[in-house]
C-alpha cells in the first residue's frame, strides 16, 4: 500500500484519472436518461395557433393570410392598408405566433390590421442557385403584388423580421411605389 509520501508513478496517475473519468461518465449517462422527461422540445409544444390560409405559393414559399374573424377576434378599428410580414430565410416564422398570449400576429389582428406573412419553409439543395436578388425582386415582389391585388391597395405596409428586415429595406428601395410604410 502506498503512502502519501510515496512518489506518484505515471501508471498510478493514469489509472486514477481513468477511474475519475468513468465515474463522471456514469453520472452523465444516468442524468441524460432522466433528462428527456424533464425537457420540453418544440415537438411537445403547439405553436402557430392563429388560423391562416395559404393564398399564394411559389417554390417552397407560402404566403399566409390571417383573418381576425377566423381567429375569433373583433377589432375595435380596422386599418385599410394590409401588413406583409417578411420573415427571415433561416428561422421558422412561428416565433411570431407562439401562443395566443405571445403572438405578434394576434396583436396585429387585434389592432385591426390585415396580416399576411411570408413563410419561406425549408430550403434544399435545389435552392442553392437562388440569390438575394431572387428573394427580393422575385419572391417578395410577387407576394406584394398578391397582397395588393387581394386588398385593392396600390401600396402595402411591409414589416421585416431579422434578415427579412434587410430584404424588406432592399425591396422598399427598389419599389417605393408599392410600399406604404416600412
Amino acid at each position: 500500500m502506498a503512502s502519501d509520501t510515496d512518489p506518484v508513478t505515471p501508471l498510478a496517475l493514469a489509472l486514477d484519472t481513468q477511474r475519475r473519468a468513468i465515474e463522471t461518465w456514469t453520472d452523465v449517462v444516468e442524468t441524460s436518461q432522466a433528462l428527456p422527461d424533464a425537457v420540453e422540445t418544440t415537438a411537445d409544444i403547439e405553436v402557430g395557433h392563429t388560423p391562416s390560409e395559404v393564398v399564394y405559393e411559389e417554390n417552397k414559399l407560402e404566403l399566409r393570410h390571417y383573418r381576425p374573424e377566423a381567429a375569433g377576434i373583433e377589432p375595435e378599428q380596422t386599418h385599410e392598408t394590409p401588413i406583409l410580414i417578411v420573415y427571415a430565410l433561416i428561422n421558422k416564422p412561428y416565433i411570431l405566433d407562439l401562443q395566443p398570449d405571445r403572438s405578434v400576429v394576434r396583436r396585429l389582428l387585434e389592432g385591426g390590421h390585415d396580416v399576411y406573412l411570408i413563410d419561406w419553409n425549408e430550403p434544399s439543395r435545389l435552392d442553392q442557385h437562388l440569390t438575394l436578388e431572387d428573394y427580393v425582386t422575385r419572391y417578395i415582389d410577387n407576394c406584394v403584388d398578391v397582397v395588393r391585388e387581394r386588398s385593392g391597395k396600390d401600396a402595402v405596409n411591409v414589416l421585416g423580421y431579422c434578415m427579412g428586415g434587410t430584404m424588406s429595406a432592399m425591396y422598399a428601395a427598389l419599389s417605393p411605389e408599392t410600399v406604404n410604410a416600412l
